[in-house]
């Protein structure tokens, strides 16, 4: 089984990706390397990006970006999160956005990345399966 790659399918953007737009991709790839030291080929790669895009596709976070003009909108721009929510698309039902504290999320990616020896097919399963199982209530 792809443990590894399905674990960095899951941690292709960290939990608090909302409060760090700009970095995102650079937050995730060090959590991930908190917990696994592997490299992936282009194609391995390609695969998690359209994992990605597949995933977003059935979440999103609507925003309301405070904009001086309706033109200025870019992935910079600042966001009012007291405004903003997360919709679910099956259920429609509306919740305000929740971002972890990164402290913690780093404290439990060290933890985690500790139980097994670096790369082990064994650690990327062990981490892929709790995570799966419990991300969305470690980190609502």
């Amino acid at each position: 089984m792809y443990w590894k790659l399905k674990l960095k399918a899951i941690l292709h953007d960290p939990p608090y990706k909302a409060v760090s737009i700009k970095e995102h991709e650079k937050k995730a790839q060090e959590l991930f390397d908190k917990v696994l030291r592997t490299t992936f080929t282009p194609d391995e790669l390609n695969r998690v990006i359209i994992a990605d895009k597949l995933s977003s596709a059935q979440s999103r976070i609507i925003v309301k970006p405070q904009l001086q003009n309706e033109k200025d909108f870019n992935k910079d721009s600042q966001v009012n999160y007291n405004e903003s929510y997360f919709i679910d698309i099956f259920s429609e039902r509306k919740e305000l956005i929740q971002t972890p504290d990164e402290v913690k999320v780093q404290d439990l990616f060290n933890r985690l990345g500790g139980l097994f020896p670096p790369s082990s097919d064994e650690e990327a399963k062990f981490i892929f399966l709790f995570l799966w199982r419990f991300y969305p209530e470690i980190f609502p």
